[in-house]
């Protein structure tokens, strides 16, 4: 009579229910906690380079556009000088380049002499690293210091200046 009961369906769906919940439970209490969503992207030579990878006290992760003038005189007014001097007191830029033209951007970086960690997105707007990031547009940027995001998107040069200057 037991394996012809109506109860058995309901029964064996509801305890297959509560091993599903079990299961979930178990491997968060044994997941390993990060604390940056990682992204992996190719740079000028196709090797895929994770920020995880990158060993210095503070990272500066940065998106950009290479179609945008004003983002390139950015690169070179701007983040070149912070670089040359903030490298070597443990300071690196891992940049995104989000645009569709890999050409532009790797001809953007050769021309400018970009010495940082340059990476290509070529799905621009679209690239769920923005999305992991929160960044609305570009430029943006974010500040990791000791492996740790260190406050929102830096919105501004002063700002971004200023953060670096602090967190060294």
């Amino acid at each position: 009579v037991y394996p012809e009961s109506r109860y058995l369906a309901p029964l064996e769906k509801e305890t297959a229910r509560r091993e599903q919940i079990l299961g979930i439970e178990q491997r968060l209490k044994t997941a390993t906690q990060e604390s940056f969503p990682d992204i992996s992207l190719p740079d000028m030579t196709g090797n895929t380079v994770a920020l995880s990878s990158v060993n210095a006290k503070l990272i500066l992760l940065y998106f950009w556009s290479p179609s945008d003038a004003a983002q390139k005189m950015f690169n070179f007014e701007s983040l070149k000088p912070l670089y040359e001097q903030y490298k070597g007191k443990g300071f690196e830029i891992y940049a995104v380049g989000l645009d569709y033209d890999k050409v532009n951007w790797a001809s953007s970086i050769r021309a400018q002499e970009l010495g940082w960690i340059n990476v290509f997105d070529g799905r621009g707007a679209d690239s769920p690293s923005l999305r992991a990031y929160n960044i609305a547009g570009t430029p943006g940027g974010i500040l990791i210091h000791n492996g740790e995001i260190a406050g929102p998107c830096i919105s501004g040069e002063q700002e971004l200046k200023r953060e670096i200057a602090r967190l060294l």
